[in-house]
C-alpha cells in the first residue's frame, strides 16, 4: 500500500493596529498610501474580477491567489501536490539544455523562435501535441473580512513586487489608510500576512479558513462550476475550465468504477454547460447564470476568454471525440450518442460503426454496422440514460 501523507500549510497573521492612471497621479496616490512603485514588477488601481485577475505570489511549493477586495478579501491556496491524477506522467523535457537561447530570442522580440524552438525540443522527447497540466485542487481558501469601516473606498491600489515576492494591498477608508502584505516564505515554506495601519488606525475583522467544494458528485455538475467574485453583492458566472474539468473527472470515475452514474453526469456537464458555453466563433466564453439577488436571467459575462477557456475547451471536444467508443474483449461500449465513424479493433476481429442521430434533440439513433475478419459474437453495448424511456429496437427497418 503507497504511503500516505498529509500536508499541513501554516498561514502566519501578524497585526499592527495603529491601470489606467497617468505617472502624476499615480505619484500621488503612491504617496497617499505610503507605497513604494516596485522596480520590476506591476501595479493596478481596481481590485480582481474573477481569478484571473488575481495578484500572484508564492515559493515554488506553496502558492496564494489574492483577488485582493479592500474589505472582502479572498486568497485562493494551492500546493504544488494538490492536482488531480488525471494524466499519465510524462518525460521531462531538458528546456535547460537551450535556455541561453531561448532568452537570447525573447530578449531580441522574437518570442515565435523562442516558442519552435521548445516545440521542437519537445518533439524529440515524444510531445507531437498539446499536453494538458492536471486539473488544480485547492488546498482551501481564507476569507478577511472587515467589519463596521466605511464603504467609501478611495485611492485604492494593489501591487507585486517580483524581485521580494510581496504582494500589496492598500486603500483609504474613514479618512485613514490600510494595508495587507502578503508574502510567502521559501526558507521557512510559509505564508505570511500583515495587515496594519501606517497611521495607527484600529481594524475590526473577521477571518476564516474554507475548503473549498471537493466532492464529485457535488461539485462537478456544470451547474455548480460556478466562480464568485467574491464581493458583498455576488454575481455568479460560469468557468468553462472548471465544467471541462468536470466533464473530463466525471468520464475517468467511471472508467475506474463502472458507476454510470458518472456518464450521466457527464453527459448533463456536456450538453448543458461546455455546449452552452462554447461561441459561434469555435472559442469558449463566461456566463452570468441564474443564482444569489433574484438574478433569473442567463448573459453572457465574456464573449470568449481565448487565453483560457478556448484552449481548454479544445481539450473537453477533444476527450469527447476519443471517448465516443470503448473497446473490452470482443465488445464495442457507447456511452454516448453523436454523429461519428469508427473503426474498432476487437479481439475477435475489427467492426466498422457509424452513428446517425441527433442527440439529445432528436428521438431516434441509427447503427450502421459492416463486419470485417470479425470471428465468433460481438457485443455492442448502449448507455441509456435514466431520462431516454420508450425504447424501441429495430433491425435493418424491420417492425
Amino acid at each position: 500500500m503507497a504511503k500516505l501523507q498529509k500536508t499541513f500549510i501554516c498561514i502566519l497573521l501578524i497585526f499592527n493596529v495603529g491601470c489606467k492612471m497617468n505617472d502624476s497621479k499615480m505619484s500621488h496616490r503612491l504617496a497617499s498610501l505610503e507605497m513604494n512603485r516596485p522596480q520590476k514588477g506591476i501595479i493596478c488601481t481596481d481590485p480582481a474580477s474573477s481569478w484571473e485577475e488575481g495578484l500572484i505570489t508564492g515559493n515554488g511549493t506553496l502558492g496564494l491567489t489574492i483577488l485582493s477586495h479592500p474589505q472582502d478579501e479572498r486568497i485562493i491556496i494551492g500546493h504544488e501536490e494538490l492536482f488531480l491524477p488525471l494524466n499519465p506522467k510524462n518525460k521531462y523535457v531538458p528546456i535547460w539544455e537551450n535556455m541561453s537561447r531561448i532568452r537570447a530570442f525573447i530578449l531580441n522580440h522574437q518570442s515565435g523562435q523562442a516558442d519552435a524552438l521548445v516545440v521542437e525540443q519537445g518533439k524529440k522527447y515524444g510531445y507531437f501535441e498539446t499536453v494538458w497540466t492536471n486539473p488544480l485542487v485547492p488546498a482551501g481558501e481564507m476569507q478577511f473580512q472587515v467589519l463596521g469601516q466605511d464603504t467609501v473606498i478611495q485611492d485604492y491600489l494593489r501591487s507585486v513586487n517580483y524581485e521580494t515576492g510581496e504582494a500589496i494591498v492598500s486603500y483609504k477608508a474613514d479618512n485613514h489608510v490600510f494595508q495587507r502584505k502578503i508574502f510567502v516564505s521559501r526558507d521557512n515554506d510559509l505564508a505570511v500576512m500583515k495587515v496594519f495601519s501606517p497611521d495607527g488606525a484600529k481594524i475590526n475583522c473577521r477571518i476564516r479558513l474554507k475548503q473549498l467544494p471537493i466532492s464529485p458528485r457535488d461539485s462537478a455538475i456544470a451547474t455548480k462550476s460556478i466562480d464568485y467574485a467574491g464581493s458583498s453583492a455576488i454575481d455568479p458566472w460560469t468557468e468553462p475550465c472548471a465544467v471541462i474539468d468536470s466533464y473530463l473527472l466525471m468520464l475517468k470515475l467511471w472508467e475506474h468504477t463502472g458507476n454510470t452514474d458518472y456518464l450521466e453526469d457527464a453527459q448533463m456537464t456536456w450538453y448543458n454547460g461546455i455546449a452552452y458555453e462554447q461561441r459561434d466563433n469555435g472559442g469558449f466564453g463566461l456566463s452570468y447564470c441564474c443564482g444569489p439577488n433574484n438574478k433569473m436571467d442567463v448573459s453572457t459575462r465574456v464573449y470568449e476568454a481565448h487565453w483560457c477557456c478556448t484552449m481548454r475547451g479544445a481539450e473537453g471536444i477533444a476527450t469527447k471525440i476519443r471517448s465516443s467508443y470503448y473497446t473490452q474483449d470482443n465488445a464495442v461500449i457507447i456511452p454516448d450518442f453523436q454523429p461519428s465513424k469508427a473503426q474498432l479493433n476487437l479481439s475477435n476481429g475489427t467492426v466498422l460503426l457509424e452513428q446517425v442521430t441527433k442527440y439529445p434533440f432528436g428521438d431516434t439513433l441509427v447503427l450502421k454496422i459492416s463486419e470485417e475478419n470479425l470471428k465468433g459474437k460481438t457485443r455492442i453495448k448502449l448507455f441509456i440514460p435514466k431520462w431516454i424511456t420508450g425504447i424501441q429496437l429495430r433491425k435493418n427497418d424491420e417492425g
